[in-house]
Protein backbone atom coordinates (compact mmCIF):
# COMPACT_ATOMS: atom_id res chain seq x y z
CA UNK A 1 0.00 0.00 0.00
CA UNK A 2 1.06 3.73 -0.56
CA UNK A 3 -0.85 5.73 0.48
CA UNK A 4 -4.46 6.90 2.46
CA UNK A 5 -7.52 6.73 0.35
CA UNK A 6 -9.00 9.69 -0.61
CA UNK A 7 -10.11 11.75 2.74
CA UNK A 8 -8.15 9.30 5.23
CA UNK A 9 -5.96 10.83 7.31
CA UNK A 10 -2.52 8.72 8.25
CA UNK A 11 -1.97 8.15 11.32
CA UNK A 12 1.77 7.79 12.55
CA UNK A 13 2.67 5.27 15.20
CA UNK A 14 5.23 6.09 17.99
CA UNK A 15 6.72 2.26 19.01
CA UNK A 16 6.81 -0.62 16.36
CA UNK A 17 5.70 -3.41 18.58
CA UNK A 18 2.97 -5.96 19.12
CA UNK A 19 0.49 -3.37 19.52
CA UNK A 20 1.65 -1.25 16.48
CA UNK A 21 1.14 -4.33 14.36
CA UNK A 22 -2.63 -4.64 15.71
CA UNK A 23 -2.89 -0.85 15.07
CA UNK A 24 -1.38 -0.93 11.66
CA UNK A 25 -3.42 -4.08 10.43
CA UNK A 26 -6.95 -2.96 11.75
CA UNK A 27 -6.39 0.42 9.97
CA UNK A 28 -4.37 -0.71 6.69
CA UNK A 29 -7.11 -3.07 5.69
CA UNK A 30 -9.44 -0.23 5.31
CA UNK A 31 -6.68 1.60 3.11
CA UNK A 32 -5.69 4.02 5.86
CA UNK A 33 -1.65 5.11 5.61
CA UNK A 34 0.12 3.70 8.51
CA UNK A 35 3.47 4.60 9.30
CA UNK A 36 5.99 3.38 12.66
CA UNK A 37 8.69 5.56 14.19
CA UNK A 38 10.91 3.62 16.69
CA UNK A 39 14.52 4.06 17.14
CA UNK A 40 14.27 0.29 17.91
CA UNK A 41 11.92 -1.12 15.05
CA UNK A 42 12.38 -4.72 14.43
CA UNK A 43 10.08 -7.68 12.82
CA UNK A 44 6.79 -5.75 13.25
CA UNK A 45 8.40 -3.29 10.26
CA UNK A 46 7.79 -6.55 8.12
CA UNK A 47 3.71 -5.84 8.15
CA UNK A 48 2.63 -4.91 4.61
CA UNK A 49 0.28 -2.41 6.41
CA UNK A 50 3.07 -0.59 7.91
CA UNK A 51 3.60 1.64 4.72
CA UNK A 52 6.72 2.83 6.24
CA UNK A 53 9.57 2.28 9.02
CA UNK A 54 11.42 5.39 10.25
CA UNK A 55 14.23 4.67 13.07
CA UNK A 56 15.36 7.60 14.51
CA UNK A 57 19.11 7.81 14.79
CA UNK A 58 18.71 7.40 18.95
CA UNK A 59 16.59 7.34 21.28
CA UNK A 60 16.74 11.44 22.13
CA UNK A 61 13.70 13.53 22.27
CA UNK A 62 15.62 15.99 20.17
CA UNK A 63 15.60 13.49 17.12
CA UNK A 64 12.55 12.41 17.67
CA UNK A 65 11.23 15.65 17.41
CA UNK A 66 13.16 16.21 13.94
CA UNK A 67 12.14 12.70 12.80
CA UNK A 68 8.41 13.89 13.07
CA UNK A 69 8.63 17.70 11.90
CA UNK A 70 10.41 16.62 8.61
CA UNK A 71 7.78 13.48 8.64
CA UNK A 72 4.38 16.00 9.13
CA UNK A 73 5.89 18.30 5.96
CA UNK A 74 5.62 14.88 4.09
CA UNK A 75 1.75 13.78 5.15
CA UNK A 76 -1.67 15.39 4.27
CA UNK A 77 -3.72 17.75 7.12
CA UNK A 78 -2.77 16.44 10.45
CA UNK A 79 -1.71 12.79 10.65
CA UNK A 80 -2.80 11.07 14.15
CA UNK A 81 -0.13 10.33 16.55
CA UNK A 82 -0.67 7.27 18.75
CA UNK A 83 2.26 6.88 21.40
CA UNK A 84 2.56 3.11 22.04
CA UNK A 85 5.24 2.54 24.66
CA UNK A 86 5.72 4.33 28.31
CA UNK A 87 8.77 6.57 26.77
CA UNK A 88 6.59 7.98 23.86
CA UNK A 89 3.34 8.36 26.07
CA UNK A 90 5.60 10.59 27.87
CA UNK A 91 7.12 12.16 25.11
CA UNK A 92 4.31 13.25 23.22
CA UNK A 93 2.72 14.20 26.42
CA UNK A 94 5.76 16.88 27.38
CA UNK A 95 5.75 18.33 23.71
CA UNK A 96 2.14 18.04 23.20
CA UNK A 97 1.87 22.32 22.58
CA UNK A 98 4.86 21.73 19.38
CA UNK A 99 3.56 18.55 17.60
CA UNK A 100 -0.17 19.00 17.91
CA UNK A 101 0.12 22.36 15.31
CA UNK A 102 1.04 19.19 12.84
CA UNK A 103 -0.36 15.96 14.21
CA UNK A 104 -3.88 15.13 16.16
CA UNK A 105 -4.13 13.12 19.24
CA UNK A 106 -5.88 12.37 22.03
CA UNK A 107 -4.42 11.66 25.57
CA UNK A 108 -5.14 12.95 29.48
CA UNK A 109 -3.60 15.66 30.93
CA UNK A 110 -0.15 16.46 31.49
CA UNK A 111 -0.53 16.03 35.20
CA UNK A 112 -1.88 13.00 34.80
CA UNK A 113 0.25 11.07 32.04
CA UNK A 114 3.14 12.05 34.53
CA UNK A 115 1.44 10.43 37.55
CA UNK A 116 0.28 7.28 35.93
CA UNK A 117 4.24 6.46 34.58
CA UNK A 118 5.32 6.64 37.89
CA UNK A 119 4.87 3.96 40.82
CA UNK A 120 4.61 6.85 42.90
CA UNK A 121 2.46 8.91 41.10
CA UNK A 122 0.32 5.78 40.84
CA UNK A 123 0.15 5.45 44.76
CA UNK A 124 -1.18 9.12 44.86
CA UNK A 125 -3.97 8.60 42.50
CA UNK A 126 -4.68 5.54 44.46
CA UNK A 127 -4.65 7.46 47.55
CA UNK A 128 -6.43 10.28 45.90
CA UNK A 129 -9.25 7.98 44.40
CA UNK A 130 -9.50 5.26 47.47
CA UNK A 131 -8.82 2.20 45.22
CA UNK A 132 -6.85 -0.30 46.92
CA UNK A 133 -3.45 -1.72 45.91
CA UNK A 134 -1.14 -4.03 47.65
CA UNK A 135 1.28 -2.36 50.40
CA UNK A 136 3.51 0.04 48.78
CA UNK A 137 6.91 1.26 50.21
CA UNK A 138 9.32 4.28 48.82
CA UNK A 139 12.66 3.67 50.85
CA UNK A 140 14.33 7.04 50.84
CA UNK A 141 18.01 5.91 51.44
CA UNK A 142 19.64 2.28 51.99
CA UNK A 143 19.57 3.71 56.01
CA UNK A 144 15.85 3.46 56.18
CA UNK A 145 15.94 -0.40 54.71
CA UNK A 146 17.19 -2.16 58.23
CA UNK A 147 13.73 -0.83 59.75
CA UNK A 148 11.60 -1.49 57.19
CA UNK A 149 12.93 -4.91 56.92
CA UNK A 150 12.11 -5.41 60.11
CA UNK A 151 8.12 -4.65 59.38
CA UNK A 152 7.60 -6.18 55.78
CA UNK A 153 5.24 -8.89 54.85
CA UNK A 154 7.56 -11.55 52.74
CA UNK A 155 7.45 -12.24 50.04
CA UNK A 156 8.09 -9.14 48.76
CA UNK A 157 9.63 -7.69 45.17
CA UNK A 158 11.27 -4.28 44.44
CA UNK A 159 10.66 -2.61 41.03
CA UNK A 160 11.91 0.41 39.21
CA UNK A 161 9.61 3.61 39.91
CA UNK A 162 10.16 3.82 36.32
CA UNK A 163 9.57 0.06 34.03
CA UNK A 164 12.08 1.53 31.87
CA UNK A 165 15.08 2.44 34.34
CA UNK A 166 15.94 -0.88 34.27
CA UNK A 167 15.86 -1.21 30.48
CA UNK A 168 18.75 1.09 30.28
CA UNK A 169 20.59 0.34 33.51
CA UNK A 170 20.13 -3.37 34.37
CA UNK A 171 20.91 -3.95 38.11
CA UNK A 172 23.30 -6.85 38.35
CA UNK A 173 21.13 -8.54 41.10
CA UNK A 174 17.73 -8.42 38.20
CA UNK A 175 18.12 -12.20 36.32
CA UNK A 176 16.94 -11.38 32.49
CA UNK A 177 14.51 -10.06 31.64
CA UNK A 178 12.67 -9.54 34.87
CA UNK A 179 11.59 -6.18 35.44
CA UNK A 180 11.14 -6.84 39.91
CA UNK A 181 13.51 -8.30 42.45
CA UNK A 182 11.76 -11.26 44.61
CA UNK A 183 12.69 -10.93 48.27
CA UNK A 184 11.71 -13.17 50.55
CA UNK A 185 13.24 -12.45 53.95
CA UNK A 186 14.51 -9.32 55.73
CA UNK A 187 18.11 -10.77 55.16
CA UNK A 188 17.92 -11.30 51.46
CA UNK A 189 16.07 -7.58 51.54
CA UNK A 190 19.36 -6.13 53.39
CA UNK A 191 21.75 -7.81 50.35
CA UNK A 192 19.89 -5.05 48.22
CA UNK A 193 20.83 -2.16 49.44
CA UNK A 194 22.97 -1.28 46.16
CA UNK A 195 19.51 -0.81 44.27
CA UNK A 196 18.84 2.29 46.80
CA UNK A 197 21.84 4.20 45.91
CA UNK A 198 20.06 6.18 43.02
CA UNK A 199 22.51 4.88 40.01
CA UNK A 200 19.43 2.66 38.98
CA UNK A 201 16.84 4.91 39.98
CA UNK A 202 14.07 5.41 42.31
CA UNK A 203 12.55 2.38 43.66
CA UNK A 204 9.74 0.45 44.89
CA UNK A 205 8.93 -2.00 47.35
CA UNK A 206 5.75 -4.17 47.43
CA UNK A 207 4.28 -6.78 48.86
CA UNK A 208 3.11 -9.49 46.38
CA UNK A 209 -0.50 -10.41 46.14
CA UNK A 210 -1.07 -14.39 46.58
CA UNK A 211 -2.61 -16.38 44.57
CA UNK A 212 -2.03 -17.83 40.60
CA UNK A 213 -1.39 -15.83 37.76
CA UNK A 214 -5.15 -15.98 36.68
CA UNK A 215 -5.97 -13.70 39.14
CA UNK A 216 -4.59 -11.47 37.50
CA UNK A 217 -7.58 -8.94 34.85
CA UNK A 218 -6.88 -6.49 32.57
CA UNK A 219 -9.30 -3.70 31.46
CA UNK A 220 -8.63 -2.10 27.95
CA UNK A 221 -11.04 1.15 27.26
CA UNK A 222 -11.75 3.80 25.03
CA UNK A 223 -12.27 7.30 26.27
CA UNK A 224 -13.55 10.26 24.21
CA UNK A 225 -13.02 13.59 24.84
CA UNK A 226 -16.10 14.47 26.87
CA UNK A 227 -14.26 12.03 29.18
CA UNK A 228 -16.84 8.94 28.50
CA UNK A 229 -16.29 5.60 27.78
CA UNK A 230 -17.11 4.58 24.43
CA UNK A 231 -15.56 0.75 24.48
CA UNK A 232 -14.57 -1.63 27.21
CA UNK A 233 -12.50 -4.73 27.16
CA UNK A 234 -11.44 -7.39 29.97
CA UNK A 235 -9.28 -10.27 29.91
CA UNK A 236 -7.22 -12.21 32.34
CA UNK A 237 -3.86 -13.61 32.24
CA UNK A 238 -3.07 -17.09 32.50
CA UNK A 239 0.53 -17.29 31.90
CA UNK A 240 3.10 -14.47 31.59
CA UNK A 241 6.66 -13.83 31.04
CA UNK A 242 8.27 -13.82 33.23
CA UNK A 243 5.88 -15.83 35.39
CA UNK A 244 3.51 -14.13 38.16
CA UNK A 245 5.06 -10.92 37.58
CA UNK A 246 5.28 -10.12 33.59
CA UNK A 247 3.53 -9.26 30.47
CA UNK A 248 0.62 -12.05 29.49
CA UNK A 249 1.52 -14.87 27.08
CA UNK A 250 -1.52 -17.30 27.47
CA UNK A 251 -4.56 -14.79 28.10
CA UNK A 252 -8.31 -15.20 28.24
CA UNK A 253 -11.57 -13.00 27.19
CA UNK A 254 -13.12 -12.68 30.19
CA UNK A 255 -17.13 -11.00 31.83
CA UNK A 256 -15.86 -9.74 34.71
CA UNK A 257 -18.66 -6.84 35.66
CA UNK A 258 -16.68 -5.96 38.46
CA UNK A 259 -13.46 -5.30 37.30
CA UNK A 260 -15.16 -3.30 34.32
CA UNK A 261 -17.26 -1.39 36.75
CA UNK A 262 -13.80 -0.61 38.81
CA UNK A 263 -11.74 0.49 36.00
CA UNK A 264 -14.19 2.00 33.61
CA UNK A 265 -15.39 3.67 37.30
CA UNK A 266 -11.39 5.12 38.10
CA UNK A 267 -10.43 6.51 34.52
CA UNK A 268 -13.89 8.03 34.82
CA UNK A 269 -12.95 9.98 37.90
CA UNK A 270 -9.82 10.59 37.10
CA UNK A 271 -10.88 12.58 33.57
CA UNK A 272 -9.40 10.32 31.49
CA UNK A 273 -9.27 10.65 27.71
CA UNK A 274 -8.03 8.57 24.72
CA UNK A 275 -7.02 4.66 24.66
CA UNK A 276 -6.01 3.43 28.36
CA UNK A 277 -5.52 0.36 30.34
CA UNK A 278 -6.16 -1.01 34.40
CA UNK A 279 -4.60 -3.97 35.60
CA UNK A 280 -5.99 -5.55 38.96
CA UNK A 281 -5.15 -8.96 40.57
CA UNK A 282 -8.10 -10.32 43.09
CA UNK A 283 -6.64 -10.49 46.69
CA UNK A 284 -7.91 -14.38 47.71
CA UNK A 285 -7.43 -12.94 51.41
CA UNK A 286 -10.00 -9.87 51.46
CA UNK A 287 -11.93 -10.35 47.78
CA UNK A 288 -10.81 -6.51 46.95
CA UNK A 289 -9.09 -6.54 43.36
CA UNK A 290 -6.07 -4.52 44.21
CA UNK A 291 -4.60 -2.02 41.28
CA UNK A 292 -1.57 -3.79 39.98
CA UNK A 293 -1.01 -0.79 36.80
CA UNK A 294 -2.75 1.91 34.06
CA UNK A 295 -1.22 2.32 31.03
CA UNK A 296 -1.88 5.16 29.34
CA UNK A 297 -1.82 4.10 25.38
CA UNK A 298 -3.18 1.34 23.29
CA UNK A 299 -1.82 -2.36 24.17
CA UNK A 300 -1.51 -5.83 23.60
CA UNK A 301 -5.16 -6.33 25.11
CA UNK A 302 -6.80 -3.85 22.54
CA UNK A 303 -5.27 -6.12 19.65
CA UNK A 304 -7.01 -9.25 21.39
CA UNK A 305 -9.89 -7.07 21.90
CA UNK A 306 -10.40 -6.80 18.15
CA UNK A 307 -9.87 -11.01 17.60
CA UNK A 308 -12.75 -11.35 20.30
CA UNK A 309 -15.05 -8.92 18.61
CA UNK A 310 -14.38 -5.11 19.43
CA UNK A 311 -11.96 -3.12 17.32
CA UNK A 312 -10.63 -0.48 19.97
CA UNK A 313 -7.94 0.77 17.29
CA UNK A 314 -10.83 1.75 15.09
CA UNK A 315 -13.14 3.14 17.12
CA UNK A 316 -10.49 5.41 18.38
CA UNK A 317 -9.25 6.44 14.70
CA UNK A 318 -12.47 7.51 14.20
CA UNK A 319 -13.41 9.77 16.80
CA UNK A 320 -10.28 11.12 17.01
CA UNK A 321 -10.73 12.15 12.98
CA UNK A 322 -14.54 12.54 12.96
CA UNK A 323 -15.91 9.74 11.19
CA UNK A 324 -18.88 8.03 12.06
CA UNK A 325 -18.36 5.81 15.32
CA UNK A 326 -18.54 1.73 14.00
CA UNK A 327 -21.46 -0.03 16.07
CA UNK A 328 -20.24 -2.58 18.07
CA UNK A 329 -22.32 -5.44 20.27
CA UNK A 330 -19.13 -6.10 22.81
CA UNK A 331 -16.90 -8.81 22.56
CA UNK A 332 -16.62 -12.90 22.83
CA UNK A 333 -15.67 -14.34 25.90
CA UNK A 334 -13.83 -17.18 26.39
CA UNK A 335 -11.30 -17.16 23.60
CA UNK A 336 -7.63 -17.92 23.82
CA UNK A 337 -4.89 -15.95 22.72
CA UNK A 338 -0.85 -16.80 22.93
CA UNK A 339 1.94 -15.29 21.71
CA UNK A 340 4.13 -18.86 21.28
CA UNK A 341 7.15 -17.83 21.09
CA UNK A 342 7.30 -16.22 24.73
CA UNK A 343 4.61 -18.21 26.16
CA UNK A 344 7.43 -21.63 25.23
CA UNK A 345 9.81 -19.60 27.78
CA UNK A 346 7.31 -19.28 29.96
CA UNK A 347 5.86 -22.34 29.75
CA UNK A 348 9.30 -23.98 30.67
CA UNK A 349 9.57 -22.09 34.02
CA UNK A 350 6.11 -22.87 34.82
CA UNK A 351 7.48 -26.50 34.38
CA UNK A 352 10.41 -25.79 36.55
CA UNK A 353 7.81 -24.43 39.29
CA UNK A 354 5.81 -27.80 39.29
CA UNK A 355 3.07 -25.87 37.83
CA UNK A 356 2.25 -26.98 34.74
CA UNK A 357 3.18 -30.35 32.53
CA UNK A 358 4.29 -30.58 29.31
CA UNK A 359 0.87 -32.48 28.25
CA UNK A 360 -1.39 -29.60 29.85
CA UNK A 361 0.76 -26.90 27.91
CA UNK A 362 0.31 -28.80 24.83
CA UNK A 363 -3.59 -29.16 25.55
CA UNK A 364 -3.69 -24.76 26.42
CA UNK A 365 -2.03 -24.41 22.84
CA UNK A 366 -4.94 -27.26 21.24
CA UNK A 367 -7.58 -24.82 22.76
CA UNK A 368 -6.23 -21.84 21.15
CA UNK A 369 -7.94 -19.53 18.38
CA UNK A 370 -5.83 -16.54 18.10
CA UNK A 371 -1.92 -17.21 17.75
CA UNK A 372 -0.28 -13.75 17.77
CA UNK A 373 1.33 -12.46 15.16
CA UNK A 374 -0.25 -14.94 12.98
CA UNK A 375 -2.25 -13.53 9.84
CA UNK A 376 -3.10 -15.21 6.57
CA UNK A 377 -2.92 -11.73 4.56
CA UNK A 378 0.00 -10.82 6.31
CA UNK A 379 2.13 -13.38 6.98
CA UNK A 380 5.55 -11.93 6.93
CA UNK A 381 5.75 -10.28 10.60
CA UNK A 382 5.08 -14.40 11.92
CA UNK A 383 8.05 -15.70 9.87
CA UNK A 384 10.40 -13.07 10.78
CA UNK A 385 9.37 -13.26 14.21
CA UNK A 386 9.69 -17.02 14.32
CA UNK A 387 13.11 -17.20 12.38
CA UNK A 388 14.11 -14.76 15.22
CA UNK A 389 13.31 -17.29 17.93
CA UNK A 390 14.42 -20.42 16.17
CA UNK A 391 17.97 -18.99 16.15
CA UNK A 392 17.68 -17.88 19.93
CA UNK A 393 16.64 -21.45 20.38
CA UNK A 394 19.29 -23.39 18.71
CA UNK A 395 22.20 -20.84 20.17
CA UNK A 396 24.37 -21.12 22.94
CA UNK A 397 22.00 -18.77 25.03
CA UNK A 398 18.80 -20.83 24.13
CA UNK A 399 20.36 -24.11 25.30
CA UNK A 400 22.05 -22.81 28.35
CA UNK A 401 18.83 -21.67 29.37
CA UNK A 402 17.04 -24.72 28.20
CA UNK A 403 19.93 -26.73 30.42
CA UNK A 404 19.64 -25.02 33.33
CA UNK A 405 15.58 -25.12 32.87
CA UNK A 406 15.62 -28.69 32.62
CA UNK A 407 17.83 -29.44 35.91
CA UNK A 408 15.36 -27.17 38.27
CA UNK A 409 17.67 -24.52 38.03
CA UNK A 410 17.10 -20.86 37.18
CA UNK A 411 18.37 -19.67 34.32
CA UNK A 412 21.70 -18.06 34.15
CA UNK A 413 21.45 -13.94 34.62
CA UNK A 414 21.58 -12.41 31.47
CA UNK A 415 20.67 -15.27 28.95
CA UNK A 416 16.93 -15.20 30.03
CA UNK A 417 17.01 -12.35 28.69
CA UNK A 418 17.74 -12.99 25.07
CA UNK A 419 15.50 -16.11 25.26
CA UNK A 420 12.56 -14.83 26.52
CA UNK A 421 12.67 -11.63 24.16
CA UNK A 422 13.93 -12.97 21.21
CA UNK A 423 11.59 -11.30 18.87
CA UNK A 424 12.78 -7.20 19.68
CA UNK A 425 11.79 -5.39 22.97
CA UNK A 426 7.93 -4.86 23.61
CA UNK A 427 5.83 -2.35 25.19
Amino acid sequence: MGSSKDGQVPVVLLGVGLPALEVARSLGRRGVEVIGVDWRAGWVSRSRYLTRTLCPASESEEELRRVLDRLAGELPGRPLLMPLHDDYVLFLSRHREALGRHYRFLMPDPGLIEALVSKRGLWSVCQDTGVPLPATHFPGSAGDLPALAARLTYPCIIKPSFSSDWDRTRPPMVEGPQKVVEVHSPAQLLEMKPLLAGEYGEVVIQEVIPGPDSNLYYLAAYFDRRGEPLASFVGRKLRTAPPHFGAGTYVESVCAPEVARLGLGLLKQLGYKGCGGVEFKLDPRDGLFKLIEINARFGLWDGFAAACGLDIARLAYADAVGLPLPSHDGYRAGRLWVQLDRDFWAALQYKRDGQITLARWLASLLRCRVFAPAALDDPMPWFALNLVFGRTLLGSAGRRVLTALARGRRAPPGTAACACESQAPQP
